[in-house]
């Protein structure tokens, strides 16, 4: 009978587990195929950690140091990660960026971003906003605005529009090929960061 019962009793607690298992894949399933948006850093609803996925390709598999070849010209198209800090650059305006990668795996290259006027490019590195909500919608092509230059954001400023976690893509100049600086780190065209209300929340922030 004690078997019996011991049995039941572990056939029921798989049920249960089995049970979890399904709504923990149809949860996760909702939260990035179906919506387009993940949330990774528990608390952070302002959608500075939202990782953008698609239905066929997830970015999260892709975001990190993205190599690609154009017309037999390796280069890197972006670099994409957890924003660690900011380095000076001796004798230069200009800073290093450096990421980490978001799945605490690898190495992401360091980024230029261009703060002073530069032989490497013909414009400092822009921030662009996006919003998180048109990607949640599929209006993927609308979400992104252009909300000024790095170098036009106070110290201030720019500790509340990139913080230590986010995550930032860091789209790099390409010209024939990709464009580095004496250190051999890529130069960034623009820094993309995510929010929940685009560049309105991120004006909202920085004031």
């Amino acid at each position: 009978m004690y078997i019996v019962k011991k049995i039941f009793f572990i056939v029921i607690l798989l049920g249960v587990v089995g049970i979890g298992v399904v709504a923990r894949y149809v949860l996760l399933t909702k939260n990035t195929v179906r919506t387009g948006v993940k949330t990774l850093m528990v608390g952070d609803s302002q959608g500075r950690t939202a990782v953008i996925t698609d239905p066929k390709v997830t970015l999260f598999k892709k975001e990190g140091y993205v190599p690609f070849e154009f017309k037999g010209q390796k280069g890197v198209e972006r670099v994409v990660g957890l924003f660690e800090k900011w380095e000076t650059i001796e004798g230069s305006q200009d800073r290093t960026m450096v990421l980490r990668p978001i799945n605490g795996k690898g190495y992401l290259p360091k980024v230029r971003v261009i703060f002073g006027i530069s032989d490497l490019t013909q414009s400092k590195t822009a921030i662009r906003v996006i919003d998180l909500n048109k990607v949640k919608t599929n209006d993927y092509d609308k979400s992104m605005t252009v909300v000024g230059y790095v170098a036009d954001l106070n110290s201030q400023q720019l500790g509340k529009a990139i913080k230590q976690g986010d995550i930032v893509d860091a789209e790099c100049v390409f010209a024939g090929k990709t464009v580095v600086d004496d250190f051999g780190q890529p130069v960034a065209y623009w820094l993309d960061i995510r929010r929940w209300g685009g560049a309105g929340a991120f004006e909202e922030e920085i004031k």
